[in-house]
């Protein structure tokens, strides 16, 4: 089984690096552990730093569309 992490980001660069590094990557009874960061609009550099911290994936949109369709998208 494949658990994936999304992480909802806007303008996170602070703070992004250090959620993503404490996210486990061995969990018992799961075979990977992947995590996803969708940068709502950042006008800063959270995407740019999620991905040296170790996201496996991004999704970025261009413009800040709130956290609920952030999730629906």
């Amino acid at each position: 089984m494949k658990l994936i992490v999304m992480i909802p980001a806007y303008n996170e660069e602070k703070t992004i690096a250090k959620v993503i590094e404490e996210i486990p990557r061995k969990i018992d009874g799961i075979d990977s552990v992947e995590v996803l960061v969708i940068d709502d609009g950042s006008t800063d550099r959270t995407a740019e730093i999620a991905k040296k911290a170790g996201a496996d994936y991004l999704l970025i949109h261009k413009r800040n569309l709130g956290l609920a369709r952030t999730f629906k998208d």
